[in-house]
């Protein structure tokens, strides 16, 4: 058996701008650790952490946002939490286009975020040496483009929440990401045993 050697696979970066987007899946990841430095030393903690993705449509410069004839993908991970300076806070009321209100609009219920349309702000930030696409904000959906009509769907709508977890629910999800809620905290006490829960945004 012989084989030759393999080009490195470029996945196709979306250029930066603003894009239509439809929310298709929240997946709760689990308290995971988070290193950082403090006072010139390095530290960590415990968050707990929930991925959001949406499919995008439209197209960049390299044509439309698509593979195959599937829409590209974009995720972003949030700490989970409410709480006025939270970055999935802060999201949301622009998604929203407005402040959300203690007792009127919170607890807020994120499966309210499914198969909705936003526009989805790219930006390009380097790490490592490499150029990452990234999902920097979400913003209303302007009337002219609701009032024209969205583009068929094409991702299932995924709902992942470890306090309910289920083995056939785990194992529809991306591998990539059944990995890191493997190294969450629930997961190393067990998610059918003794999961931790954090009520601070209700799933």
């Amino acid at each position: 058996m012989i084989i030759d050697d393999t080009p490195t696979q470029e996945f196709r970066k979306i250029e930066p701008g603003s894009y239509l987007g439809r929310c298709f899946s929240i997946i709760d990841l689990g308290h995971q650790t988070v290193n950082f430095i403090e006072n010139g030393q390095p530290s960590a903690k415990q968050q707990h952490k929930a991925m959001i993705s949406f499919e995008l449509f439209g197209e960049d410069s390299n044509g439309p946002l698509e593979i195959d004839g599937k829409p590209l993908v974009i995720n972003k991970k949030y700490t989970f939490s409410m709480n006025e300076a939270a970055r999935l806070r802060l999201d949301i009321e622009s998604w929203k286009g407005k402040k959300l209100v203690k007792g009127v609009d919170l607890p807020f219920d994120m499966k309210a975020m499914l198969d909705k349309w936003a526009m989805v702000n790219v930006v390009h930030n380097q790490w490592n040496g490499k150029t990452y696409a990234n999902l920097d904000a979400l913003s209303q959906v302007p009337s002219m483009i609701v009032k024209a009509g969205f583009p068929k769907t094409h991702n299932e709508i995924v709902l992942f929440d470890l306090k309910k977890y289920t083995k056939d629910s785990f194992e529809k999800l991306w591998p990539w990401v059944q990995d890191i809620i493997k190294k969450s905290a629930e997961w190393s006490n067990s998610v059918d045993q003794n999961p931790i829960v954090d009520d601070d945004v209700p799933f």
